[in-house]
């Protein structure tokens, strides 16, 4: 019931990805454990919380980025900045 925004854009040598929400945001207490294998604010049972650990480490093998904001009042937005690749000719 909620809104999902997601921009791209070309950078010099980097696209990126903006996907942000109008949801509840990240809690504070929160924003420095995100990205941690098994962190999640789901009951037991409920998550894993390895989404954004995996979504980190494969983003960051392919020579990117990915970071976060918190928005006010409320919602997130994550940004994902990845190198532009260019196939070499054969």
């Amino acid at each position: 019931d909620g809104l999902v925004e997601v921009k791209t854009r070309a950078r010099e040598d980097t696209i990126e990805i903006e996907i942000g929400d109008d949801g509840p945001g990240i809690p504070k207490e929160a924003e420095h454990k995100i990205f941690d294998p098994f962190y999640t604010t789901k009951k037991n049972g409920k998550g894993t919380g390895l989404g954004l650990s995996i979504t980190y480490s494969i983003i960051e093998k392919m020579g990117g980025r990915i970071r976060f904001e918190n928005r006010d009042p409320k919602g997130t937005t994550f940004f994902v900045n990845l190198p532009i690749m260019i196939p070499d000719k054969k």
